[in-house]
């Protein structure tokens, strides 16, 4: 058969953001935001999250909901474990849940896949940055196999898998 009359495929918007240290957070707003793509175009964006060396990476959904769920071919949320290779995919999410995720490398990636007519999909996750015990004089121990930096703690923020850094911080608070 003869394809002449199909025309190029249109190029995705160019959307890549580079993250790094103790904790931040990958938004979907950020697209938006920061004028990557408009909330009309079709995105395949990806988020690149550097820990220090020999560090790993915890992901907790703060806020995650797909427009289109179940529709893994129109949008999806994935998760990579130090490279955005096949190969090093850990999660995938489409439907109406999102698990955390615990990375073993020092590179994350979170890949955002919408079309034009998923594009209210949105998610927010905090990410943490962590060593193994055992845990030196800045950091501080979670009881998940966790050391996470000491500025983390009472911080407002939950970033242990547990509630551990916020747990005695009555009056600490610096929201």
């Amino acid at each position: 058969p003869e394809f002449e009359e199909i025309g190029e495929l249109p190029v995705l918007p160019a959307c890549d953001f580079e993250l790094s240290g103790p904790e931040g957070f990958v938004e979907s707003t950020q697209i938006a935001n920061e004028g990557k793509a408009q909330l009309t175009e079709a995105v395949d964006c990806r988020w690149y999250i550097k820990a220090p060396p020999r560090g790993k990476i915890y992901m907790r959904f703060l806020e995650y909901e797909m427009h289109n769920s179940n529709e893994c071919k129109r949008n999806f949320v994935a998760i990579y474990d130090g490279s955005s290779g096949v190969e090093h995919l850990k999660n995938k999410f489409c439907s109406t849940v999102a698990n955390d995720v615990m990375l073993v490398t020092s590179v994350g990636v979170v890949r955002l896949w919408a079309d034009e007519g998923s594009r209210k999909s949105r998610f927010k996750i905090l990410f943490t940055t962590f060593h193994e015990p055992p845990c030196e004089g800045d950091t501080f121990f979670c009881h998940s196999n966790m050391c996470i930096n000491n500025t983390l703690v009472c911080n407002g923020v939950q970033n242990c898998v547990y509630p551990w850094d916020e747990n005695r911080c009555k009056g600490r608070l610096t929201a």
